[in-house]
């Protein structure tokens, strides 16, 4: 059952909220496109421990590469996976300017690399293929490493919240 995810799906129109329980739907509003199962809304403060915890986790997980061994999350660039990811799932804000604000607030990025408006906005810049909605990063993940290390910290934090098995 959908329940179980971690982050609600909301979807606006205007400046409503709609909830469509226990089936799958299609929304498109604008430049915004989602297509899969909806979601009931869980409890705001749960929502947050898991977010929480899985940016903790991100922190702590790390990857070998060309033999040795690396920090995941080591860019702050990489950042910019983290904001599509919670925009996109959790409701966070789909401004960059507005989710640094949040972060900060709720002092989520307490560790290196820290959250950091230009580092996420060059990322958007740089990486224009991964305008797309996450779930379509894997068609870009072989385009070089900067791709890669977006595409790992997404699938990691989908994993983390519940949408990626």
């Amino acid at each position: 059952m959908e329940n179980d995810k971690k982050c609600e799906r909301h979807f606006h129109f205007s400046d409503k909220v709609t909830y469509i329980e226990h089936q799958e739907i299609t929304v498109q509003s604008g430049a915004n496109f989602y297509n899969g199962p909806a979601v009931e809304p869980q409890n705001a403060s749960q929502q947050e421990i898991d977010i929480e915890a899985a940016l903790e986790a991100l922190y702590e997980e790390f990857v070998e590469t060309d033999g040795r061994t690396e920090p995941l999350f080591s860019d702050q660039t990489q950042w910019y996976a983290v904001y599509r990811v919670l925009s996109e799932y959790c409701n966070y804000p789909t401004k960059m300017s507005d989710f640094v604000k949040l972060i900060k607030e709720k002092k989520l990025d307490i560790k290196k690399p820290l959250c950091v408006y230009s580092s996420i906005r060059k990322a958007n810049t740089d990486l224009s293929a991964l305008a797309v909605k996450v779930g379509q990063w894997w068609l870009h993940k072989d385009k070089g490493e900067k791709y890669m290390k977006q595409y790992l910290v997404a699938q990691f934090l989908l994993k983390n919240l519940g949408y990626e098995e």
